[in-house]
């Protein structure tokens, strides 16, 4: 109670600072947020005085009138006020979900349910996925409170078309009121599976926000219908997604940006931004460091190197960085598949003659490059094969600190999920930065530099369909690692 006497004091606060200062765009949030504190207020002593829910559900109906006098003052101003007709739509959209949930508290379900479908539809006229995910769960609370549970459960699932759903939207925000609803709506049976059209979840959300109450919510819930394993690989894969997405926005993209306003290649900085990450204790539990095998050692050993060779160097490693060192990603289609093959090669050792044959082509076309400081990036020497999974969840930062990618093309390359995702993302960095190039050795031994508005059309062959989780993740992080803006 005391929170939240506090928190009226300073809402009141804000309103007669708003009226001082005759704007509405003040007035408009601090009514709302009084309204709200006033409900809340209420619901801890919901059998006593009705006053405070009436001044509430009067704060929520003067918030939906300024919003709509703000939108209309938009509408009658110039082009560049978009964004303020975007605010003010949104502000009415949830002060009429706020004032639904005063008039179900009230009695008046038939209005409250009236109130909460107009908020539903100015919350897709907004545009905004999570304004829309938020107010579906109040039509659904607003249904409820009317006995029509039937409706309820259908507007929870809502249309195919809408991508987020209200557990993801209650995730994105979390609060303490939030966590009652995410309660609510996890009972009523929402899809925690679903995906949006960024291929997130709402355990991805609830990671993502750092909230560990709706992190548990959502685990509770996820719980109730898939194994324990299962749950815990979910889990896994949201802190592989929350660690990229800091990973990339506070270290990486800053990074590419200042290096492309300048017109500077900046790949050592690059990966000195990888190592510092591992200074962080679950960073450097989840992903492998980068790792390299040096050409002279590649061409000595005679066959495709195996992780347990232990040829490959550790970029990083006590502090150490190899400043002059060109990596090369080679990116090849595993062509053993005879039954307990124990290298993804054959007999023959056909994929290592070609890599031979694609690295001697390489320098030849480069000849600035010192063979001497070269390096290999495969996976079969540079990620642990007794235990993948570090080296997996860090292909897409190894696939940046290399300076090239070379596909070894033959008639399977492109129909390979892992061949393909390699390829997609060494192009989505080339076309957002410019700091790495592309080859493809093809069949005929042409060693060619692929241009940067080449598509590449993701395969789906997977020799174990239990990968396909990793390949979805990537094809996100490609997503990712494309974004400039």
């Amino acid at each position: 109670m005391g929170r939240l006497e506090d928190a009226k004091r300073a809402f009141e606060s804000q309103r007669e600072a708003a009226a001082a200062l005759d704007t509405d765009w003040h007035m408009c949030r601090a009514v709302g947020n009084l309204g709200m504190v006033n409900f809340q207020l209420h619901q801890e002593d919901p059998e006593g005085n009705r006053t405070l829910l009436e001044a509430a559900r009067d704060q929520q109906m003067e918030r939906v009138v300024l919003a709509r006098s703000l939108k209309k003052g938009s509408l009658e101003g110039h082009a560049g006020q978009t964004e303020d007709l975007r605010v003010a739509t949104v502000w009415e959209t949830i002060g009429l979900s706020r004032l639904s949930l005063c008039l179900s508290e009230l009695g008046n379900t038939k209005d409250a349910v009236a109130t909460a479908r107009e908020s539903l539809d100015r919350a897709i006229e907004s545009g905004d996925p999570t304004v829309v995910g938020m107010s579906r769960f109040f039509l659904v609370r607003a249904l409820l409170g009317a006995g029509r549970a039937d409706e309820a459960k259908q507007a929870l699932a809502g249309p195919e078309s809408e991508s987020c759903t209200p557990a993801m939207a209650l995730c994105t925000e979390p609060s303490e009121e939030h966590q009652g609803y995410l309660r609510e709506t996890i009972r009523l049976g929402v899809d925690l599976d679903k995906r949006d059209d960024q291929g997130y979840s709402a355990l991805d959300y609830a990671v993502f926000s750092g909230d560990k109450k709706m992190e548990k919510l959502v685990l509770e819930g996820l719980q109730r219908d898939l194994p324990s394993e299962a749950c815990a690989n979910r889990r896994s894969a949201a802190y592989r997604g929350k660690y990229y997405r800091e990973l990339f926005q506070e270290g990486v993209r800053p990074l590419l940006l200042e290096s492309r306003s300048k017109s500077q290649t900046n790949l050592q900085s690059l990966r000195k931004v990888f190592t510092n990450a591992f200074r962080d204790e679950d960073k450097a539990k989840m992903f492998d460091r980068f790792r390299f095998v040096r050409y002279g050692d590649f061409k000595k050993h005679g066959r495709l190197p195996r992780s347990d060779d232990k040829l490959a160097h550790v970029i990083g490693l006590d502090g150490q960085l190899e400043e002059e060192t060109y990596v090369v990603f080679i990116s090849y289609r595993w062509i053993n598949e005879s039954s307990g093959a124990t290298s993804p090669d054959n007999a023959d050792h056909t994929q290592y003659r070609r890599m031979l044959e694609a690295i001697k082509a390489f320098l030849g076309e480069n000849p600035t490059i010192d063979p001497t400081k070269l390096g290999i990036w495969l996976d079969f020497a540079c990620v642990d094969q007794n235990s993948p999974k570090s080296g997996v969840n860090a292909l897409p930062m190894s696939l940046m600190q290399c300076n090239a990618l070379i596909s070894l093309v033959d008639e399977g390359y492109y129909t390979r999920a892992w061949c393909s995702i390699e390829a997609l993302m060494i192009q989505t960095l080339r076309r957002a930065w410019g700091l790495h190039a592309w080859y493809v050795f093809d069949g005929q031994g042409k060693l060619l530099l692929q241009p940067p508005d080449r598509e590449v059309v993701a395969g789906e062959r997977l020799t174990y369909e239990e990968d396909r989780p990793a390949i979805e993740f990537l094809k996100r992080q490609s997503r990712l690692l494309g974004e400039r803006d």
